[in-house]
């Protein structure tokens, strides 16, 4: 397990994100905020999706503008705007998720005031 103590040692993240690697990190839960803006920084500086899971469970994928650009230009073969902007938006996103993404899976706060996240 990787522990980040501060901010200043967000860089630790970064090099398993740049460097493509599996890991588990153990941070302060007033970092979380930063934690997940600092992937998803990175995410939108590679053109790639960002999924995680919440400590609650629940999945949510942030896909890349990417995608939807694609996808809006796929769909500008069509002749309705409409049907243009909602197929292209389906395409794109779905084009987005299955690019190249980062995995997140997000603990529960544990009792000694820690949070814990893996990348996958």
């Amino acid at each position: 397990m990787i522990r980040i103590d501060n901010a200043n040692q967000l860089y630790k993240l970064l090099s398993f994100l740049r460097g493509g690697g599996k890991a588990e990190f153990e941070f302060p839960t007033e970092l979380a905020q930063q934690v997940i803006d600092t992937i998803k920084g990175y995410a939108k500086e590679q053109g790639v999706s960002f999924h995680y899971v919440s400590p609650s469970g629940e999945k949510i994928a942030a896909c890349t503008a990417i995608g939807a650009a694609g996808g809006i230009a796929m769909a500008a073969f069509f002749t309705n705007p409409v049907a243009a902007l909602l197929l292209g938006g389906l395409a794109g996103g779905a084009l987005g998720y299955g690019a190249a993404h980062i995995d997140v899976e997000f603990s529960k706060a544990q009792a000694d005031g820690n949070s814990r996240m893996v990348l996958k």
